[in-house]
Formats: structure tokens, C-alpha cells, sequence
């Protein structure tokens, strides 16, 4: 519909306004992240975290893990595993949708600039990845607003949720294997036909349906392709020449 031709349209903004820029991922635990020290009583405590552990965080969410497989789900300490990614998620989207204190723009911003720097690991390997992921995606929506910042980190939003995708098993295509009699046991082909995007948990969301924010957009986009492609530069100089002309007819005729 719309949302989504517009989505499209905007994304293709973002590249050249944030770049891309992967980054060097890292495999360090976090100690906020896991186990039983953290203190989920104080809420204010999320608001202290330094930008390094939430580009940290960011990294954690892309790890491959086979705890996390539905086949291995009653395997020993795959709980525990889960229950840790949970609390991690967790932190990050009360990060992400803080609209209070002083520094929560700044650190929504750490937390779009890390994700985008994951453009090159776009497949997840889990369910669970992905759902925690697009929790992660709509805090960062609901903590947007209609300004510069709020507007650009929405905007990179747009564009990784048509990125990180999970490739789902069709139950057909397992089927049509089992009574497949050609000797071929190789695996299905992946196309994208199968593959389950960040978008789809985020067309709902009740950032779409303000109109200021989409006038916004729309103007910062416009504005950004104007000064990237010259023409506003150009403009301004036949501008100031124009001025100029017109004050030297001015002067000329008081002089007479």
C-alpha cells in the first residue's frame, strides 16, 4: 500500500545520508546483558549505560546460537541462554523508546548506527533472533520523534527492516522431499519468496499514522537530495547574483 511504497522510496535516502560502514563485531558478554547481577528493580540504570556496551548489545543480537533452534529447545542450558538474549532485548528497547533523559537521542542513535553497521550479517539464524530484533525496531520507532535526529534514525528504521530477514521453512517444500522418489537429497534452494523480514512486525506501528511525521520526512528527504545533487548551491549563487544585479541598478538610478 501507501506505507509500504513510501518506505521504498525512503530508504533509498538513507544510504547516502548514514552510509554503511560495517563495523568489527565482537563477541564479548555483556554484564548488564546476563546473569543474575543485574539489578531489574532500578529502572534508571539502563540510562547509564555506556555507548560501547549498547554497540556491544547491538553485536549480541546477531550471534548465531543453536540454543535457540526449536529442535534444541529442551537442551541443557538452552533456557538460560534464551532467558539472557530476553533480558539483553529487553534493555535495549528500554533504551531505545527513553524520551526523557538528556542523552536518550544520542544513545537511540548509537543503537541505529551499530544495526546499520550489520548490513553484512542481514540472515538470522532464529526465531527468536528476529522477534528480538524487531522488539528492538519498534522501541527505536516509539522513541522517535518529529525532529532532525528522531526523523533520521526512523528513517535508517525503514531501511534495515527491509534488510535482516530469517529464512523460514515451507512445510510444502519438506513434503514434496519426503515423497520425492529421484534419489536428490539435497536441500531446498533458499529463495526470498521464504524470507520473514524485520518490516513485518513494524507496518502496525502507530509512528505511520502521524501525519506531521511523514511531512517531515518528506521535507528533510527533499532537502537532502536538493543539497547532495548541487542544486540548492547553485540556486543560492544565482541568487546572490541576482542580488547584486538588482542593487547595482538600484544604486545607478539614485545617482541620477
Amino acid at each position: 500500500g501507501g506505507i509500504a511504497s513510501a518506505l521504498a522510496v525512503l530508504s533509498s535516502h538513507v544510504d547516502g545520508s548514514m552510509g554503511q560502514g560495517p563495523g568489527s563485531p565482537t563477541m564479548r558478554r555483556l554484564e548488564w546483558g546476563v546473569g543474575d547481577s543485574v539489578n531489574n528493580d532500578d529502572g534508571d540504570n539502563e540510562q547509564d549505560i555506556p555507548h560501547e556496551e549498547l554497540e556491544d548489545a547491538v553485536d549480541e543480537l546477531f550471534i548465531p546460537n543453536d540454543l535457540f533452534l526449536p529442535e534444541n529447545e529442551h537442551k541443557e542450558g538452552s533456557a538460560k541462554a534464551r532467558e539472557d538474549f530476553q533480558k539483553m532485548v529487553d534493555k535495549l528497547c528500554k533504551v531505545a523508546s527513553d524520551t526523557k533523559s538528556p542523552a536518550a537521542k544520542s544513545k537511540r542513535s548509537t543503537i541505529c548506527y551499530a544495526l546499520n553497521s550489520k548490513r553484512s550479517e542481514a540472515e538470522l539464524k532464529s526465531q527468536i533472533q528476529l522477534v528480538g530484533l524487531s522488539q528492538v525496531f519498534r522501541a527505536i520507532l516509539s522513541g522517535c520523534d518529529n525532529e532532525i535526529g528522531g526523523i533520521a534514525n526512523a528513517k535508517m528504521c525503514m531501511m534495515l527492516s527491509q534488510t535482516f530477514y530469517r529464512v523460514e521453512k515451507e512445510k510444502e517444500g519438506n513434503d514434496n522431499k519426503q515423497n520425492d522418489t529421484s534419489g536428490d537429497n539435497s536441500p531446498p534452494k533458499e529463495t526470498r519468496s521464504n524470507r520473514v523480514y524485520v518490516k513485518t512486525q513494524l507496518i502496525g506501528h502507530p509512528l505511520w499514522e502521524e501525519e506531521e511525521f511523514w511531512d517531515q520526512t518528506l521535507n528533510q528527504c527533499v532537502a537532502e537530495s536538493l543539497t547532495n545533487s548541487g542544486v540548492m548551491q547553485s540556486f543560492e549563487r544565482s541568487n546572490d547574483r541576482r542580488s547584486i544585479t538588482l542593487l547595482n541598478k538600484k544604486n545607478t538610478k539614485s545617482e541620477w
